[in-house]
């Protein structure tokens, strides 16, 4: 996942039907996917996630 994917990324986090499944609450801006991305980033350069 890419930055510039952050307005695709956000349309499907922020969905409510869809965040019911994992159980999480729905994503409220694009300053969340960012968060998001920076994590999945640190995680995969640590080797500890391949999200």
């Amino acid at each position: 996942m890419r930055d510039a994917d952050a307005p695709g990324i956000l349309a499907i986090y922020s969905d409510p039907r869809v965040m019911r499944q994992p159980g999480e609450e729905p994503f409220p801006d694009l300053q969340t996917v960012d968060i998001m991305l920076a994590s999945v980033r640190r995680l995969l350069a640590d080797g500890t996630s391949l999200e």
